[in-house]
């Protein structure tokens, strides 16, 4: 169910950063988590990342209930930059515009 997933990673985003009291700042990640849905639904870049972060979101959500901010910050960098890897490398995937 991928765009149920796509549904469901959003919403798990969403709840990470919705006690953020900087409003310039939330307006940036909400733009930012915008445009990820759109790419991941348009472009389907998301389904093997789709099964790996399912474990870095329980992880984060677990620390998050042991009120453990220090694991939280850990887990969510980790999980970040292996997002940020696996966008990059699908894009290096992606065939040339012949134009």
């Amino acid at each position: 169910d991928y765009l149920g997933w796509v549904q469901h990673d959003r919403a798990f985003h969403e709840l990470g950063r919705k006690d953020c009291v900087l409003p310039q700042l939330q307006r940036i990640l909400e733009e930012t988590q915008g445009r990820v849905s759109r790419f991941q639904i348009y472009r389907g870049a998301a389904s093997a990342r789709a099964i790996q972060s399912r474990p870095e979101h329980r992880a984060i959500f677990e620390a998050m209930q042991a009120h453990d901010g220090e694991r939280v910050e850990q887990l969510v960098r980790a999980h970040y930059l292996e997002g940020d890897r696996a966008f990059k490398e699908y894009l290096h995937g992606m065939p040339e515009d012949p134009t």
